[in-house]
């Protein structure tokens, strides 16, 4: 899991983005999730707020050393602050601020519009820009897909 510095982005971001979650089931099956995330990056702090039927699912805010979090006792286990925040780094943070903070032989690579993060020769996430407005990360480890949409008025996409 990535815990880059705030200030590792090297500029502020403040996105309103429709994200639908794709992950699989205990069962073996698929399951799909909208909500809204609203995030703030600055120098100082990375602050998302993840919001699903009009109500907040989760908050969190990073500040390079700590992560306070708060969950509404509703909000699917699924939804874990740490790997959100993770999936946000390495999908908009700078390509190599990512791979400075890497472990031993995990790689990081970008080309056209495609970032590829392998353990060894392994897979374990890729992230498309599929638009100027869209990105789509597969958490191949994980298991599970978003495509993460960028509404209108968002400053500071990738």
């Amino acid at each position: 899991m990535l815990r880059l510095p705030p200030a590792a982005l090297q500029r502020t971001l403040s996105l309103q983005q429709h994200i639908e979650v794709r992950y699989r089931t205990a069962d073996g099956g698929t399951e799909t999730r909208e909500l809204i995330a609203l995030l703030q990056a600055d120098a100082a702090h990375t602050r998302l707020a993840a919001v699903a039927g009009g109500q907040v699912l989760a908050r969190l805010d990073w500040d390079g050393t700590r992560l306070d979090v708060a969950r509404a006792s509703w909000a699917p286990a699924q939804l874990d602050p740490e790997r959100i925040l993770s999936d946000l780094q390495l999908s908009l943070w700078p390509l190599r601020a990512v791979a400075d903070a890497l472990p031993a032989g995990w790689t990081v690579r970008e080309a056209q519009g495609r970032r590829v993060l392998r353990d060894g020769d392994e897979v374990v996430a890729e992230v498309v820009q599929a638009d100027a407005d869209t990105l789509r990360f597969t958490q191949h480890r994980g298991g599970y897909a978003l495509t993460i949409r960028t509404l209108a008025g968002g400053k500071g996409a990738r």
